[in-house]
Parts: structure tokens; sequence; C-alpha cells
């Protein structure tokens, strides 16, 4: 027999049948081979890039936001938009009675609250303007409301000194309706119509506790000696503001009959005081009376008419005389000596 040998089969480390010039084998080896133009990148350079590029933009958000602010502050600071403290609109501006007007009000909240005599319109903190002006003791509430284009209004409830309380050394402590206490110098007590106040019972010559101008009148009680609201002192301010409400006129004039002042024994003991040595026990605060007590609105026509008919010039100056409600009435009562 013919012996025929198989047909050999070319791999790849047979040179036999390749050629240097064979383009199958150069194509067969060049996923192997970099190509000369192409430099792959290692992973420590790929990250300094990135943090090279990171901190670039860094600083390029740095130098926006410093540009941003310094555009702000550009802004801010022109002329148009700058405002004098004292330039502040008050509505409605202090009454008649407080001395040196807005100009004197506004500078003491300036000076008080640490605000500076000019600021920029758009950096306005209006609840911040507000509590400056709350913290003052004539404010009873503010409201600022800023109008363009470089408007301020501040709104306000303001306190009415209604009397002047007899304190220790003859001192008198000046208060409103809410026996809060007022800083008298910055009154013109005869154009404000204020009464006056005595505290008698307990310690009539006791001086407030914690004397604050525009906190509320207190004084110590029990074993601690803490500090409450005198009762007494917030009675008596609130029917010597009604006092001062109906006869304003009267007690800026100083007419003759007219009730001046009012004598507080304790908060449901009132006696409202004409003259020197004439006194009318009222009872409780107006709007607080007890069942069977005449309304205040009636007491006060019944006591009006009853002055207008009643001649002190009779009286003894070395008594007091004392008289009390009866239905629709006012009676005689009692007589004492005078202590004055």
């Amino acid at each position: 027999m013919e012996h025929r040998e198989p047909p050999r089969i070319a791999t790849a480390d047979d040179p036999s049948h390749e050629s240097e010039n064979d383009p199958i084998r150069g194509r067969r080896f060049a996923r192997f081979v970099t190509p000369p133009s192409v430099r792959r990148l290692s992973r420590p350079r790929i990250v300094l890039a990135i943090l090279a590029g990171a901190g670039f933009l860094y600083v390029l958000s740095l130098a926006g936001l410093h540009g941003l602010r310094s555009l702000r502050t550009f802004v801010h600071k022109q002329a148009e938009y700058q405002v004098a403290f004292s330039e502040i609109v008050l509505d409605p501006p202090p009454p008649g009675w407080y001395k040196g007007g807005s100009k004197h009000f506004l500078e003491r909240v300036r000076k008080e609250s640490g605000d500076p005599e000019q600021f920029s319109l758009l950096d306005l903190d209006t609840e911040k303007l507000k509590l400056a002006f709350q913290r003052d003791g004539w404010v009873r509430k503010a409201v600022v409301m800023r109008q363009n284009p470089n408007r301020v209004v501040v709104h306000l409830d303001y306190r009415e000194p209604v009397a002047l309380v007899s304190v220790e050394h003859s001192r008198k402590e000046l208060i409103d309706q809410e026996a809060v206490i007022l800083n008298q110098d910055d009154v013109n007590l005869n154009a404000a119509a204020t009464l006056f106040l005595e505290r008698r019972g307990g310690s009539p010559s006791l001086p407030p506790f914690l004397r604050n101008v525009g906190e509320t009148w207190k004084t110590e009680s029990g074993p601690n000696k803490l500090p409450v609201v005198d009762e007494c002192v917030l009675a008596g301010a609130k029917l010597a503001n009604f006092l001062r409400s109906v006869q304003r006129d009267d007690l800026i004039k100083r007419s003759p009959n007219i009730f001046q002042a009012v004598v507080a024994e304790s908060e449901s003991k009132l006696w409202v005081q004409s003259g020197d040595h004439l006194l009318v026990f009222w009872g409780m605060p107006p709007n607080e009376e007890r069942p069977g007590e005449l309304p205040f609105s009636e007491k006060w026509k019944v006591l009006t008419n009853w002055i207008k008919q009643y001649d002190q010039s009779v009286n003894d100056p070395r008594m007091n005389y004392y008289f009390e409600f009866k239905g629709d009435q006012v009676k005689f009562t009692a007589m004492r000596p005078s202590k004055k």
C-alpha cells in the first residue's frame, strides 16, 4: 500500500509557512502591541488630574462669591438706599405731653439698642428694629414697615401716664393704666393730665420692688419675699385711667370740684378724692364690679351731679370727710382727723 502523510496544519509556532511580509501574521499580533502614538495613563496621574480640576473649580467659585459679595456691598452702600435713624417716621408721633418729640424719642431708642446712626434699607431687619422700639418703656406695641425708595415707618402704640404713686421720702413714681413704671422726666405732667395715687394699708410707703422703667409695679410677697404684681396699685391705676379719660380737660386746667386722686386700700377698696379732704368710696375698678354694685358709668354720673352741688369751702381743713354710694345717691358716712 502507498503511505501518505496527512496534510500539515500550520500553527503559531510554525514559521515555515509565514514570511516577514505576511499580512495575516501582522494582524494576528497587532492586538498585543501598543501603538507608539498611544500612552496609557497611570491611576495616580488620573487622580491628580481630577484633584487639579476640582481645585481650579473651587478657586473659581471663591472668586465668584467674592465678586458677588463685593457687588452686594457696593450696591448696599449707594446713597439712594441709605437711611438715617433720625429719619425714621413715627406714626403717630409722640403725644404732646412727651418732652423732646420724635427726635428725642428716636435718639434714645437708637442709643439703647446700639444701632448705627445710618443704615442701608437693603440691610434692614424689621423684626430686630421692632424689638428695639418695644424695649422702650413708652412703647406698648410696635409695627415696622419698609417703604420704597428709602423710607421706614414705625407704627407705635404709646403708654399713657395716668398717675403718680407716692413712695418713700416723698418720692413719686409715674405709672400707666397697667401699673407699668414710666420715666417721669420725659413727661410734662400737667399737659399729661395725670392723677395722684396713694397706696394705703400694709406698707403705704413701700417703693416698687425691682424698680425698672417699662416693668409692672411689683412688691414682695410670701415668706420668700418673691416679686409679684402689686394688685392694689394695679387696681388704683385702672381707676385713675378712667378718671383721667373723663376729666382730661378739667385736670389740665385744675378746675374746682374735680377728682384728682385715687386712694387704694386694696384691690377691692378704692376711694376717689376731691380736694384735700373729701373722699368717696368707689369700690372695685371699672368693669370689675361685684353683683349689686353700680356700673362705673352710672357711678360717674351720680358722682359728677353730686360734686357740682357740694360746697367744700364749709369743710374743716383739719378733718377728712368720707362718703359712699347709696343706690343712686352719695351719702355722708364719717369724719376723721386729717393726717396731713
